[in-house]
C-alpha cells in the first residue's frame, strides 16, 4: 500500500533515511526530523494514541532540552514493534519493551525517544524487523541486548 505524503506535512521536506519493519515505514528527513506510518503498536510510531488505520506519515515529537535529541539522524533501525535510531552518537528507542528490547532495564512500553544509556560514539546500529534485539557498535564494540538481558 502507498504511503500518503500529507499535503503540509511534508511539503518541502527531503528524506534522507529510510527504515521499514513489522508494518511501519519511518522516513528521517535532512532537517532530521523522523515521520512514520503504519501500526502504532505499543508506541513503536514514536505517536501518542493507538493504531493507525490510514497509513499517512505523522511527525514523532523528538525530546528537547539539553540533553534532547538534538543530534544528526543517521541511521534508524525497527525490530518487532519498536524503533531505534542514532542521533548525534547516541542510540534513542522506543515502542514495545516487554522484553526489555529498549535497552533501558525496564519493562515498560514507550512511545516517545529515550536514550539508551550507557552508549556513546556509536556509528552503527543493527535491528532485525522480525526480531526483538538491536546491537549498535558504540566506542569500537558491539553491544547488544534484547529478550531478557535488560539492558546491554
Amino acid at each position: 500500500q502507498k504511503v500518503l505524503r500529507q499535503p503540509g506535512v511534508l511539503e518541502g521536506k527531503v528524506d534522507k533515511l529510510v527504515g521499514t519493519g513489522n508494518q511501519q515505514v519511518c522516513i528521517v528527513t535532512t532537517d532530521n526530523e523522523i515521520y512514520c506510518a503504519g501500526r502504532n503498536t505499543a508506541g513503536n510510531l514514536g505517536l501518542p494514541g493507538g493504531n493507525r488505520q490510514v497509513p499517512v506519515m505523522e511527525r514523532v515529537p523528538k525530546p528537547s532540552g539539553p540533553s534532547g535529541m538534538t543530534g544528526d539522524i543517521t541511521r534508524i533501525v525497527h525490530g518487532v514493534h519498536h524503533t531505534c535510531v542514532i542521533s548525534g552518537g547516541k542510540v534513542w528507542c522506543w515502542g514495545a519493551n516487554d522484553y526489555g528490547q529498549l535497552g533501558d532495564g525496564l519493562t515498560v512500553d514507550r512511545s516517545t525517544p529515550k536514550e539508551v544509556s550507557g552508549l556513546s560514539a556509536v556509528t552503527y546500529l543493527h535491528a532485525v524487523p522480525s526480531g526483538q534485539h538491536t546491537c549498535a557498535v558504540a566506542n569500537g564494540q558491539v553491544r547488544c541486548w534484547w529478550p531478557n538481558s535488560r539492558g546491554h
